[in-house]
């Protein structure tokens, strides 16, 4: 499947492009079967293994070890975990998975 946003060619069931990673249309066709390099990466499935496309999100989290010396680490729990729960629904909204 090419892209419609950078013309990458990827494979025929993602959902993301893995070059710019734009969402890709649901109705896409698959126009690169003729196409060299178009088939799967080589090694792909080798060994028992599989190759998947991963999207991390790395978060800094600003005055965390300051907040670590504050005499609560209750209310740190409460603020970091109100910042992953955002992250998660974010992440979720658009796709990914947690």
């Amino acid at each position: 499947m090419r892209c419609p946003s950078c013309g990458s060619i990827g494979a025929p069931d993602a959902r993301f492009c893995a070059r710019c990673g734009q969402e890709l249309p649901d109705d896409a066709t698959d126009d690169t079967a003729d196409e060299p390099g178009s088939g799967p990466p080589s090694g792909a499935g080798g060994a028992g293994g599989d190759r998947r496309i991963v999207t991390a999100l790395f978060a800094d989290l600003v005055d965390y070890v300051r907040m670590l010396a504050e005499p609560d680490p209750e209310v740190v729990r409460e603020l970091v975990m109100a910042a992953l729960a955002t992250m998660a629904e974010a992440i979720e909204r658009l796709g990914g998975t947690r």
